[in-house]
C-alpha cells in the first residue's frame, strides 16, 4: 500500500487502536501525540503551527486521520479555551500545512453538532450545537469544507455518536459501564437523555474504510438506535445479574436530551454496519470485568 498516513491524537484511546490496525496492514504511517512519543509516534502539539507544519511537510502524508481533541462534552465545557485551541486552531494549522500537498483529511467529528433531535437526523440537516464540543467541531468542519472548496483537498467527515468498549474504559460512557459492572456506585446526570452507542471496534473499521473511499463526503456513524442512560443500566443489570448502585443528579444543561441519527448514507456508501449488537457487546464487557 502506497498511502502515507499521519494520525493525530495517536496516543488517545481511538488513536492507539488505529495505530495497531494500520501497523498490521503495513501502511506507512506516523502518529503525533501531544503528550508523549514512542515508536512511530512523535510528540507534537497541533496548536503549534510551526511544529505541525514541519512534520507534515517532511512526511508528506497522502491521508491525515485527524483524531486529536480535548475529550468529550465535559472536558470541552470545563475548558472552552483549550477546546477552541485544539479543535479549531489545531484543525486550521493542519489544513494550512497540508494544502500544498493535497492531503486527504479524515476528521473525527461528533453528533453533538446537531444538538437535540426528535426525528432521525440526516447529514443534510441544519447544525444546531448546544455545547462547546459541538460548536468547536462544527467550526472545524466548516474550515475543512472551506479549504476543500478553495484548494480541492479531499475530505471525509465522520460524525460519531458515543464510543464505548471494554478495552479503554477509563472515562465517559465506557467508564460508567465498567464501574457499574465492578460494583462501584455511579453518578447519573438526569438519566432520561437518549444516547446512541457505537463500539470502538466499529469506529476503527469505518475509519480504515474511509482511507480508500474516493469521494469527499460527510457521514453519520453510530448504531442508528437510541437508548436512555437508565435503560442502559437496566440492560447491564439483566446481563450481569447484579443490582447496580447509582445516584441521580441534576441533568447537565449542556448535554443533548435526545439524539437520533440516520446512518443510511454510511450503510449505502461505505457498506457500514455494526459488527455486534449492544446486548452482545455488553455481554463481552461484563465478561471482561466480572
Amino acid at each position: 500500500m502506497n498511502n502515507k498516513i499521519l494520525i493525530t491524537g495517536a496516543d488517545g484511546n481511538l488513536g492507539r487502536q488505529i495505530i495497531d490496525v494500520v501497523d498490521k496492514l503495513n501502511y506507512n504511517y506516523l502518529g503525533i501525540s501531544r503528550t508523549k512519543s514512542r515508536q512511530n509516534i512523535i510528540k507534537c502539539d497541533i496548536t503549534n503551527s510551526k511544529q505541525i507544519s514541519k512534520i507534515i511537510m517532511k512526511f508528506k502524508p497522502s491521508v491525515i486521520i485527524h483524531l486529536a481533541g480535548p475529550g468529550g462534552n465535559v472536558e470541552c465545557q470545563n475548558d472552552p479555551k483549550n477546546a477552541i485551541s485544539v479543535n479549531v486552531l489545531g484543525t486550521l494549522n493542519i489544513l494550512e500545512a497540508s494544502k500544498k500537498i493535497n492531503s486527504k483529511i479524515i476528521f473525527a467529528s461528533t453528533r453533538e453538532v446537531y444538538g437535540n433531535s426528535i426525528k432521525k437526523i440526516s447529514e443534510k440537516m441544519k447544525l444546531k450545537p448546544k455545547n462547546i464540543n459541538g460548536v468547536t467541531k462544527m467550526l472545524a468542519e466548516n474550515l475543512i469544507l472551506s479549504y476543500s472548496k478553495e484548494n480541492k483537498n479531499p475530505y471525509i467527515i465522520l460524525r460519531f455518536t458515543n464510543f464505548y468498549g471494554e478495552i479503554y474504559a477509563d472515562k465517559g460512557i465506557s467508564g460508567m459501564i465498567k464501574k457499574s459492572i465492578t460494583g462501584e456506585k455511579i453518578l447519573v446526570f438526569g438519566g432520561q437523555q437518549k444516547i446512541d452507542l457505537i463500539h470502538f471496534n466499529d469506529v476503527v473499521k469505518i475509519i480504515i474504510k474511509a482511507i480508500d473511499y474516493n469521494k469527499s463526503e460527510i457521514f453519520n456513524i453510530g448504531s442508528g438506535e437510541s437508548i436512555s442512560i437508565l435503560s442502559l443500566i437496566k440492560k447491564i443489570e439483566k446481563i450481569s445479574g447484579k443490582k447496580i448502585g447509582y445516584k441521580i443528579k441534576k441533568y447537565r444543561e449542556f448535554e443533548c436530551k435526545k439524539i437520533h441519527i440516520n446512518i443510511e448514507k454510511a450503510k449505502k456508501e461505505l457498506d457500514f454496519k455494526t459488527s455486534m449488537s449492544l446486548e452482545d457487546n455488553l455481554k463481552r464487557f461484563v465478561e471482561h470485568y466480572a
